[in-house]
């Protein structure tokens, strides 16, 4: 899978958005457009990004660089405005942030039993108790994820 590939085209699909919306920016309320934003754009920058946990900064270079255009957006600020203060006036995080804020929320809801039980039957973690009471990882909550076989039509572990 080219990432990057993938990551431009919905960049560039979701910049079309958010040019529908700078037309309408005259004729609708600030908070009504924090709204449609969020609802239209913020969300599909979120749908999935789990995925991209690992990848290089510059390959997310293009999902920040739209959140920046939907954060001016908003409050109608010039390109050349620090965005900094935009993103931290809608309580947005920087695509990196969002994506590591997103996977741990998700463990917190693994190891504390409230996700569904496909991701809690993925996930192990390491306590006193473990076979591998020898490492010095055994002390730590770490957790060890399992492979699962994604093309499949269930989840099978692959070991």
């Amino acid at each position: 899978m080219n990432s990057g590939v993938n990551l431009f085209s919905l960049s560039i699909h979701i910049g079309s958005t958010l040019k529908q919306f700078f037309q309408i920016w005259n004729y609708v309320s600030q908070s009504v457009m924090a709204q449609l934003v969020t609802s239209l754009v913020i969300t599909r920058i979120d749908y999935c990004n789990s995925i991209l946990a690992g990848l290089p900064a510059f390959r997310l270079v293009p999902l920040q660089r739209v959140q920046n255009a939907a954060a001016r957006l908003v409050p109608n600020l010039d390109r050349r405005a620090h965005i900094s203060p935009a993103l931290q006036q809608l309580h947005w995080l920087p695509v990196m942030h969002r994506v590591t804020f997103k996977i741990a929320t998700l463990m917190h809801q693994i190891s504390h039993k409230r996700c569904l039980s496909y991701l809690a039957d993925l996930v192990t973690f390491n306590t006193t108790y473990s076979q591998r009471r020898h490492l010095r990882s055994s002390t730590t909550r770490s957790a060890a994820v399992r492979e699962a076989c994604i093309f499949c039509l269930r989840s099978y572990c692959v070991e």
